[in-house]
């Protein structure tokens, strides 16, 4: 009798409506997670931070992504199981299951205005580093014993939890007894794939943010699963994908670039993160929030994430808290947000120094800021820095995607290297400068002298990055130079005169 209460009190499946995949089914163990507090959380955690302060209808949340990703995870399991069928004997329902969870649950980790507010913590507070992948572990942990009697009521088992967490964090050491079975190796590649960034949460969150934001996207998720198999490749498992599929692989990639440059490093946004940054940072200790579980419990905001119950109860509402009660530094920073009183673009450019670090930012910063005062300026000038690449730094992601031929051989696509150098970018990774001041200069040309000379001095090339930039540039040099030349010709007839 109580094992048929048991079952007959599980949910059933549900269809959901979702906006971008339309009526896809969620299964009964992913809703017993949905519908805890925990994961309900992230419908007041926007995707893209404060990316709808720029695209207004770019305000859906973590919440619909990650159970976006946990249908896709399932779509590319069925797909695989069906080509694969001799592979998939050695794949139990409860793996499958587990991968699924973790596409579920992936994102639990993730603070106020997702990852800006981690960026503030870890520019705020060096000895107190946040990651929202090892906040999401221990949240699992949070979200099982606080919602279940017992691990048993959600079907799993403590090897099954653990092996939810690496498809999470798939670069810690992997301790489960899948970690060490390369028949499964695949599986690590499905959610947060550490070896190529080819993963279904990076296909959900391009397609569900370009669509909320109105960009459109080059890349087909569905072409991608089709043209996908396991294959084993040096002894072990690999989600591998068919040679002709690699220029949707590329446009994969390529749209994960764009979409940095257009949305998620916008300008305006990132103006906006500074300010949110710079209120976070005067709070110090003085502003704390309490445990949901136990309200005589306070953690300073700042070390929240330290303890579950207490980051319960962080989401983007912290913004308005703050206006209300933060201290009067952060109030005003806060206002100057909701105001938009943001700051006047000077310039922004490419920059051609490979070695560029962020602390060298900051020192240029401060020697800039000079150069622009001995001017006679007197607004207040700063530099923010974009980096966009393919996932991996300088480093192409494709070499280690693996390949398979119609004739049914695997390789590396590293193997073709005159390949993917001819259809890729001679740059994988661009840094970007933008440099802004807290009011428009009185003579805007004239700063952007400043900087373009005070960045030769450092060795710096600095490229336009965009055709308007660069005819701006061209025509206030020749402006200069035809001033110089005037300047010099009428001093040489001064100077004959006096002779």
């Amino acid at each position: 009798i109580l094992l048929l209460n048991r079952v007959m009190s599980k949910p059933k499946a549900k269809l959901f409506n979702d906006g971008f995949y339309k009526t896809i089914m969620v299964e009964p163990m992913l809703l017993m997670f949905i519908d805890t507090p925990q994961f309900q959380r992230l419908r007041d955690i926007k995707q893209l931070g404060f990316g709808s302060f720029v695209y207004p209808s770019a305000n859906h949340t973590r919440f619909e992504h990650s159970i976006g990703t946990a249908y896709l995870a399932g779509e590319l399991l069925k797909h695989l199981s069906d080509r694969n069928p001799e592979v998939f004997r050695s794949v139990s329902h409860k793996d499958i299951q587990c991968v699924k969870l973790a596409g579920l649950l992936h994102d639990l980790g993730h603070g106020p205005f997702s990852h800006t507010w981690e960026m503030a913590i870890n520019e705020t507070q060096k000895d107190n580093v946040f990651h929202h992948e090892d906040v999401s572990v221990a949240m699992i942990d949070y979200l099982i014993a606080e919602n279940f009697s017992s691990l048993e009521e959600t079907g799993l088992d403590e090897d099954d939890v653990l092996f939810v967490k690496e498809l999470i964090n798939p670069r810690n050491s992997k301790t489960s007894s899948r970690g060490g079975r390369k028949e499964l190796h695949f599986l690590y590649q499905i959610i947060s794939n550490s070896e190529t960034g080819c993963d279904v949460d990076k296909w959900d969150y391009l397609n569900r943010d370009a669509f909320h934001a109105g960009v459109e996207t080059s890349f087909d998720y569905k072409r991608l699963i089709f043209n996908a198999e396991v294959v084993e490749h040096e002894g072990v498992t690999h989600v591998a994908f068919r040679d002709n599929a690699v220029p949707n692989l590329i446009q994969m990639f390529e749209t994960r670039r764009a979409m940095h440059q257009q949305v998620y490093q916008h300008r305006v946004a990132k103006q906006i993160e500074r300010l949110f940054v710079q209120a976070i940072a005067k709070l110090a200790d003085q502003f704390t929030t309490r445990s949901l579980k136990d309200p005589s419990v306070r953690l300073p905001l700042l070390s929240a994430h330290t303890r579950m119950d207490v980051f319960m109860g962080l989401d983007d509402s912290i913004l308005q808290r703050l206006f209300l009660d933060g201290p009067e530094a952060a109030r005003a920073l806060i206002g100057d947000i909701r105001n938009r009183k943001l700051g006047h673009l000077i310039d922004e450019c490419f920059v051609n120094h490979e070695n560029l670090q962020k602390l060298e930012y900051k020192r240029l910063e401060r020697e800039f800021l000079r150069k622009v005062r001995d001017s006679g300026e007197k607004c207040c000038v700063w530099f923010s820095t974009q980096k966009t690449d393919f996932g991996m730094k300088d480093k192409n992601p494709l070499s280690d995607v693996v390949l398979f031929s119609k004739e049914g051989k695997t390789f590396y696509m590293s193997e073709n290297a005159e390949y993917i150098e001819h259809v890729t970018p001679r740059k994988i990774q661009e840094h970007k400068l933008v440099v802004y001041a807290d009011e428009k200069p009185r003579d805007l040309n004239r700063v952007r002298d400043i900087l373009t000379k005070f960045m030769k001095s450092k060795s710096i090339s600095l490229v336009a990055s965009s055709p308007a930039s660069s005819k701006r540039r061209l025509e206030f040099s020749n402006e200069h130079s035809a001033f110089n030349r005037s300047e010099e010709e009428h001093g040489a007839k001064r100077a004959s005169k006096n002779q």
